[in-house]
């Protein structure tokens, strides 16, 4: 059961990881988080079998430790994300003093796709709020 489900999250990350080199371009480097996610799901579905011999002999207070902190760091992460995605849904308030608009990476003259799309909603904003100054 655990093979399978390793298979189709290294098959869905990689997948994904095409996608965004394909839409973004490989200027992000976080887009490759879902090639080397998508590589350590094939290993561990490939693996599968002698991770469970592993397991299966290992002293029950390591495998509580382990389990503890595999689950703790799973809660923090889903935690954090929560937050990170509530707060890219807020609307920013108009007649703001100053707004400062996060750097990412330029290729030449050729801005990433991430910075492009962050001076495109700050120009926008710009446009209604003449006041406000930009850094």
């Amino acid at each position: 059961m655990l093979q399978i489900i390793y298979s189709i999250l290294g098959i869905v990350s990689l997948i994904y990881f095409i996608m965004l080199a394909i839409y973004v371009g490989l200027t992000n480097t976080f887009t490759y988080f879902w090639l080397i996610f998508g590589i350590i799901s094939m290993l561990l579905a490939i693996l599968n079998e002698r991770i469970i011999i592993v397991w299966t002999k290992m002293h029950y207070i390591l495998k509580g430790s382990v389990i503890a902190i595999v689950s703790i760091s799973i809660i923090l992460i889903v935690i954090v994300l929560g937050i990170i995605i509530n707060s890219g849904n807020n609307k920013p308030k108009n007649k703001a003093d100053y707004v400062i608009v996060l750097g990412a990476q330029v290729k030449k003259t050729i801005p990433s796709y991430n910075l492009a799309t962050r001076l495109d909603k700050a120009c926008e904003y710009a446009k209604k709020n003449k006041k406000t100054k930009f850094l």
